[in-house]
């Protein structure tokens, strides 16, 4: 960011501010609390794919399948809102406990890492293995593979 666009920050975001204090009076508030929603979501995936760099496909399978059971049911089967919500988060809880099944037997994970991911992890890697190797010179061999034991078991529970 550059030093002008700083002097910008604090005016625009007192002029947000002041617009979404007023906005309720010229927009339907229901629809903004669904923008506000998908302001949080679109916040959330930001973080998780922006600064972590790991693109969960989970995200997507859960809340498209519950979107689309919770539209059907209202729309194709004349559900009541309520229900038809209710309905399509318990497919999505089914569908977890699935998903959950399948990691749990091996590597089931379904994520894949960003190019910036898999740069930082090839970044930090070399210091990773040579942080282990300073570990295992310093403890015994045998006091530093009781301890990868122990940690590979709690990773279990």
């Amino acid at each position: 960011m550059t030093t002008s666009s700083k002097s910008w920050d604090m005016p625009i975001f007192w002029a947000l501010m002041a617009l979404a204090l007023i906005a309720p009076a010229f927009v339907y508030p229901v629809f903004l609390m669904k923008v506000l929603c998908f302001a949080l979501f679109a916040c959330a995936f930001n973080l998780l794919v922006g600064y972590v760099g790991l693109l969960s496909f989970g995200h997507a399978m859960f809340f498209g399948f519950a979107a689309y059971i919770s539209g059907y049911t209202v729309k194709v089967m004349g559900w009541p809102t309520e229900v038809g919500i209710l309905a399509g988060a318990a497919v999505a809880a089914a569908l977890g406990l699935v998903a959950a099944h399948h990691s749990d037997h091996g590597n089931g994970r379904i994520s894949e890492l960003t190019p910036k991911g898999a740069a930082l992890i090839a970044e930090l890697l070399p210091l990773w293995r040579q942080a282990q190797a300073d570990m295992k010179a310093e403890l015994s061999s045998r006091t530093f593979d009781d301890s990868i034991k122990m940690l590979k078991r709690l990773a279990k529970i």
